[in-house]
């Protein structure tokens, strides 16, 4: 479903896979476009494609048009897209208090009951990127390398190093030739990790909670002989 752009404003456009949305109502204008059906033939949601003017009035306009369709479209609203306009000060670079359309805003968003979903992996350079909606899950990407020091005190660490970066040969840029050589190593350095050192980030943990249960242990303990020394003394006393 698409609405075209007027004159120099930006179009909106919806595409979904009719195996993961089912749609059954619909409907739009120049600044939205809105979806109602099931999501895997099980979840009855509304979808929301919002793309704001850049005048405070229209906008206002905008928030009043969204708040009266929420009425006919009864069902969970997921909204997204541009809004033109922010939340708080933090927001906007250069922007050292809050006006009357960062107020409108955030009465829109209260009025239609929605939550602020928070944001992992945004670029710092522009707010305009893909968004991706993951649901009671949370995806920060690839799982970061992490090199272990104790790694370094193996005798046999630097010349497997050596043995990697000799045997990974690629032609092309500097840079290019070192991220496939990091690369290559990273993959290689995982095998000893567990077979060399036996998983030292789960023996760290292990480590972690055997010293958490002797602090526990040693703050029941003064307790108990207390209420002992206690028990000593009234029994003397009878």
């Amino acid at each position: 479903m698409a609405v075209d752009s007027g004159g120099i404003e930006e179009g909106l456009l919806c595409v979904w896979r009719p195996e993961v949305f089912d749609l059954i109502d619909c409907c739009s204008n120049r600044n939205c476009i809105i979806l109602s059906g099931k999501m895997h033939q099980l979840i009855e949601c509304v979808v929301v494609n919002v793309y704001a003017p850049n005048d405070r009035s229209m906008r206002r306009n905008l928030w009043k048009i969204l708040g009266n369709l929420k009425l006919k479209f009864s069902k969970p609203w997921c909204i997204w897209g541009d809004f033109n306009e922010v939340r708080t000060v933090a927001e906007r670079k250069c922007c050292i208090r809050k006006n009357g359309g960062m107020n409108e805003f955030n009465d829109f968003i209260n009025s239609l009951e929605l939550v602020d979903v928070p944001i992992i992996g945004m670029r710092v350079l522009s707010d305009h990127c893909p968004i991706l909606l993951m649901e009671n899950k949370r995806d920060c990407g690839p799982k970061p390398f992490r090199f272990l020091n104790a790694w370094v005190l193996h005798p046999t660490f630097l010349i497997k190093v050596k043995l990697v970066c000799d045997s990974t040969q690629v032609d092309e840029w500097a840079g290019y030739r070192l991220k496939v050589k990091l690369k290559s190593l990273k993959k290689a350095l995982k095998v000893p990790n567990i077979e060399v050192f036996g998983n030292v980030e789960h023996k760290l943990k292990e480590a972690e909670d055997a010293t958490h249960a002797l602090d526990l242990a040693a703050e029941v303990r003064p307790l108990n002989v207390i209420e002992l020394s206690r028990k000593r003394e009234v029994k003397w006393e009878i």
